[in-house]
């Protein structure tokens, strides 16, 4: 008897943990027609998927700002839409503060994404900085955004080939 019980109170358990997963995403797992993103990064970085205007920053030795157009590929596209899968982008609050550690000087992370008629805006307060492992909060979503930033945008050759950011900061 005592078997019979402990045998069903694990098996009541582990339905409970599998059930209450709520990092789990509501997605689908193919990618959406309409599917798109935008991003900022760093202090004057921004992507946008839908326009393919990727910014970052103004050179003064040129007089222009860093500015290009970078347009993925539709597998590109989907293995980014998975990046975003993996890192349950719609379980996200609008607002999220990863830190209480503010350094200044500070920038704020934003994240667009749209798939399915259906914008997520995120904001990132906190991040300067800190690595996505040390995040307190969001560190799935962290490592999704890294992911995005440092292995699609800049190693693209439109990120390598702008001009050097030349914008100070105090």
């Amino acid at each position: 008897m005592k078997k019979i019980l402990i045998s069903m109170f694990l098996l009541i358990f582990s339905l409970c943990l599998v059930g209450c997963d709520t990092n789990m995403t509501s997605l689908p797992e193919e990618m959406p027609e309409d599917f798109s993103f935008a991003l900022t990064f760093g202090f004057n970085g921004y992507y946008d998927s839908k326009t393919g205007v990727l910014k970052n920053g103004y050179n003064y030795d040129l007089d222009c700002e860093c500015e290009t157009t970078l347009l993925f590929t539709e597998q590109e596209l989907k293995e980014i839409y998975e990046i975003f899968l993996e890192g349950s982008i719609d379980r996200w609050n609008e607002k999220l503060t990863v830190s209480d550690n503010l350094v200044n000087p500070s920038y704020t992370i934003d994240i667009f994404f749209t798939a399915n008629n259906k914008t997520i805006d995120i904001t990132i307060y906190g991040a300067s900085y800190i690595s996505f492992d040390k995040w307190e909060n969001g560190v799935k979503l962290g490592k999704a955004y890294y992911k995005i930033v440092n292995q699609y945008i800049k190693e693209s050759e439109e990120y390598k080939a702008l001009p050097e950011n030349q914008i100070l900061y105090d």
